[in-house]
């Protein structure tokens, strides 16, 4: 009997499931509040996590200002960082345990980009090493406020749909943390808090998972073999 009757005959019984591959990907989503304040000003943040085989790969994308009344945030953001640890996450403080795991390389591109009236971007400068570092790229002021994440939620900050962090498999967690760097007229230096999230595990389905459906794939080979069996003897008769 041949795999693919198998596949087949799983398929027509609702029994298949198909395994995840290593490079499928999941879109890891938080709240990353203001340090240190008595009011949850804060910026939402979304990560694209997958597996290559060889590296995690992480994009940064659907980033910008929370809209929900009394959690807007207070200032704008000029830099945006991501930094791996090879422990796990601390829910309870928002940050990973661990050694910080280095080598981080950064492909493509990243800027801001309108999407509300008033909205305007530009792009942002990246490095890596240590961690993923993405930084307003304007040199004067008034270039700052066009590229900046806005406060407004008129904008939105995204990796380009190439681009991607990499870093060695030995993570397990990492944390965000934005920043308005350039404290421009107005507005003071401030942090939104590292926000953690824990590594997801991929790969295909678990062994437990596999051995349940393995009397099931017998079961139906026999059930085939049979059905062949008999073919084969009308045929002859």
């Amino acid at each position: 009997m041949s795999y693919r009757s198998i596949r087949v005959a799983l398929a027509g019984m609702g029994m298949l499931v198909s395994s995840v591959a290593a490079n499928a990907g999941i879109t890891l989503s938080g709240i990353a509040h203001e340090t240190n304040a008595s009011n949850p000003h804060s910026y939402r943040v979304s990560v694209y996590a997958s597996n290559t085989g060889s590296q995690y790969a992480f994009r940064v994308y659907n980033t910008s200002a929370n809209w929900v009344a009394g959690q807007e945030p207070s200032t704008d953001v000029d830099v945006i960082r991501l930094q791996f640890f090879n422990g796990n996450v601390n829910n309870v403080n928002h940050n990973c345990s661990g050694a910080v795991v280095g080598g981080v390389t950064i492909s493509g591109t990243a800027s801001t980009f309108a999407t509300a009236a008033g909205g305007t971007g530009g792009s942002w400068t990246t490095a890596g090493g240590t961690n993923a570092r993405f930084q307003n790229s304007g040199g004067t002021l008034a270039a700052r406020e066009v590229i900046e994440l806005n406060k407004s939620n008129n904008n939105m900050f995204a990796q380009s749909a190439s681009g991607r962090i990499l870093v060695a498999l030995t993570a397990k967690c990492f944390t965000v943390q934005l920043t308005n760097f350039n404290a421009e007229a107005g507005e003071t230096f401030t942090t939104y808090d590292a926000l953690a999230f824990q590594i997801p595990t991929f790969g295909v389905p678990e062994g437990s998972s596999a051995a349940l459906m393995l009397p099931g794939i017998l079961t139906v080979g026999f059930a085939l073999r049979r059905r062949r069996s008999h073919r084969s003897s009308d045929r002859a008769a």
